[in-house]
């Protein structure tokens, strides 16, 4: 059951079914061009995140439909001027690339209206009716509406098993923590892929979490989920490789053992939570010792002076309070307002204009090749780069060769079946085969879904019009045109040397981070001060602001060839923990707005100046205080809170811990430095 709900394979389903619907009906009504006119902008609905259920997706869907025609209709109008085809992308490119300024929502849309320009290309040079061309747009909204559809259908089902195995994979992950931390073997691509499979799992719990309405029957499947969430939040915080916390696990047999039974402890509750939650079996608490085993590990390791290890051994305790209280860390009544719907125009010094110019050169080189030398498919070629422009230079490298490596393994099996010469139903028989297995695999191995996705196509094509073999060298020819294309203009256009800037960003982030947060501190434990709308409205831009910039360029240094840049590793930890705490501070903003007061807050404010401005101290100069700004001591008791005052409490006490991770990961650069 929990195999069925995996990302991938439920995606691959999910594709299938509406394909094949999709096909079903334009069969029952003889308009087979009209699918296919439908199913080739099925692309935009992925890159664009529209398919994605969740909240919010009514603006979005309106937003994105909305930039779709406009799309349309310029990508139209500049083909109906006559001019050069490098000179339309070119443009395009550059139109579609500025809203990346305003955040990963804007970027992505950005991309996926490129898609709805190359099928516009498409139709124009295959001289389609003019009825055809509305339907680039349906497509990707129909395709949205099915999966949002599919994640209602599903929910009930879908959130139980997910939910289960989400409190699976938090087993699998502290049990790979604790190797890390005792020395024993350990791989950081098996980490690093257990890490992206909760977060896949998360993001898809959620989407069918949107459409459950919070019944009293419903409440415990979303406390296990919220809870889920919250466990790998404080989790993620909790990592480090503090050298001289490694050295006591190595060293010292009791600590060793402390740590090995608190994870022991930790991962079997885990583990009979998720079953419990797969087989509908009745909650009762069990008594647990993995509070005293997760205090005295705190207690052995906890050294006079070291605020790093302080940090982690309140995040060991933390994470048991909250698996033996079974509940989530604060109230989830309260939605924030997503980011990604503001607007706002670059300015002429920005750098977002050098990420700009170099996709509009990036389209219209390859567009340009595509047209001198008449390409069968120019437009494939725009699809190609589309596809394998990914956030980092190396996993554009990557994309790149698991492109090339599917798409002539792929033409090879298609041209060897073809040249069998079987009968007609065998070949139709092969196309249902091939379309789910694509599916199936395009989140887990690229190549193979790229050489299922190539015979597909090509057995299509001799299905439909017995020209299967005249598009393979097309095919092929598409690939490893975009493919060269993006890859050396990645390398040589602009190259960025981020690794000054991003120090810059980051302490700007910081800065803008510490400002919201002590103003909402100081007007959440403050009952007479009132908020002031226009100003709490500037200090969210300004902090949303910051996080997109830092964002932007962290991931225009991930393009850059890996020579370029500097101290990499150091900066996606930080950013980590950058994105979490932003994610936290957003979330005060309704409770500000609700006028909710806890005057318990006010010892802590003097704690956050503090921690802020050692935090930014440190990535300046170089230098840290060996005290410790937080810890567990400082947190009081809110049982004697109202549920209100609890949230606000424990997401400002959340914001101090991300401060405090984030100061650990620097500090530890510095000693290695």
């Amino acid at each position: 059951m929990r195999l069925w709900y995996s990302p991938s394979i439920n995606l691959g389903c999910r594709i299938t079914t509406i394909i094949i619907f999709i096909f079903l009906i334009a069969f029952l009504c003889n308009q087979m061009s009209v699918a296919v006119t439908l199913i080739m902008t099925f692309a935009a609905a992925f890159i664009s995140g529209l398919d994605t259920a969740g909240s919010k997706r009514w603006q979005r869907f309106f937003i994105t439909s909305a930039m779709w025609s406009l799309a349309l209709v310029i990508t139209y109008g500049l083909l109906q001027l006559q001019i050069p085809y490098w000179v339309v992308f070119f443009i395009a490119a550059i139109l579609f690339s500025i809203p990346a300024i305003n955040g990963p929502f804007w970027a992505r849309l950005g991309m996926s209206c490129l898609v709805i320009a190359a099928m516009t290309f498409s139709l124009y040079r295959s001289d389609a009716a003019g009825y055809h061309y509305p339907f680039l747009i349906f497509g990707p909204l129909i395709f949205s509406l099915c999966s949002w559809l599919w994640f209602a259908v599903w929910k009930n089902f879908a959130l139980k098993v997910c939910v289960s195995a989400i409190y699976n994979d938090l087993a699998n992950y502290i049990q790979l923590r604790e190797n890390v931390l005792s020395g024993k073997q350990y791989d950081d691509v098996e980490i690093r892929n257990n890490k992206h499979a909760l977060v896949g799992l998360l993001r898809q719990a959620f989407q069918s979490e949107a459409f459950m309405s919070k019944k009293h029957n419903e409440a415990l499947i979303f406390t296990d989920l919220y809870l889920a969430q919250d466990l790998f939040e404080i989790i993620l915080s909790s990592h480090t490789t503090n050298p001289a916390l490694l050295e006591q696990f190595k060293t010292d047999p009791e600590k060793y053992a402390a740590l090995v039974n608190w994870s022991q402890e930790c991962q079997a509750l885990l583990q009979t939570k998720s079953l419990q939650i797969l087989s509908n079996a009745k909650r009762e608490t069990m008594p647990s010792s993995l509070l005293e085993k997760a205090e005295q590990l705190a207690g052995l390791v906890k050294q006079e002076g070291s605020s790093r290890i302080e940090h982690w051994a309140y995040t060991i305790v933390h994470i048991s309070q909250r698996i033996v209280d079974d509940k989530p860390v604060y109230d989830r009544s309260y939605q924030i307002q997503p980011f990604e719907f503001t607007w706002r125009w670059p300015t002429l010094t920005h750098p977002i204009w050098r990420y700009v110019f170099r996709v509009g050169v990036i389209f219209s080189v390859g567009t340009g090749i595509a047209e001198y030398y008449d390409v069968t498919k120019p437009e494939w070629v725009v699809l190609t780069m589309i596809m394998v422009m990914q956030p980092s230079f190396l996993a554009t490298k990557s994309r790149i060769w698991q492109r090339c490596l599917g798409t002539i393994l792929g033409g090879g099996l298609a041209i060897l079946i073809l040249k069998l010469g079987l009968p007609v139903f065998v070949l139709g028989g092969i196309v249902l085969f091939l379309l789910p297995f694509s599916m199936l695999y395009i989140m887990k191995n690229y190549s193979l879904a790229i050489g299922g996705i190539t015979m597909l196509l090509i057995i299509t094509y001799q299905l439909l019009a017995h020209q299967g073999l005249d598009i393979v060298f097309p095919r092929l020819e598409d690939t490893v045109l975009g493919s060269l294309v993006v890859l050396i203009g990645s390398s040589i256009l602009w190259p960025q040397w981020r690794g000054k800037e991003i120090r810059l960003q980051a302490i700007k982030g910081i800065e803008s981070a510490q400002d919201f947060l002590l103003y909402a501190n100081h007007l959440l434990f403050n009952a007479d001060e009132k908020y002031d709308v226009t100003m709490l409205g500037a200090k969210r831009a300004a902090l949303l602001t910051a996080e997109s910039d830092l964002e932007l360029v962290f991931s225009e240094m991930q393009k850059e060839p890996q020579y370029t840049h500097i101290n990499i590793e150091y900066y996606e930890e930080l950013l980590v923990l950058y994105r979490q705490l932003s994610h936290y501070l957003c979330l005060l903003v309704p409770l500000v707005r609700h006028d909710v007061k806890c005057e318990a807050l006010s010892h802590l404010h003097p704690v956050i100046e503090r921690a802020t401005e050692e935090l930014l101290s440190a990535i300046k100069t170089g230098e840290f205080s060996v005290n410790p700004m937080i810890n567990h001591e400082m947190k009081m008791d809110t049982g004697s809170l109202s549920t209100k005052e609890q949230s606000l409490y424990e997401l400002v006490w959340l914001s101090l811990m991300m401060i405090e991770g984030m100061n650990d990961i620097v500090i530890s650069k510095i000693n290695t430095d």
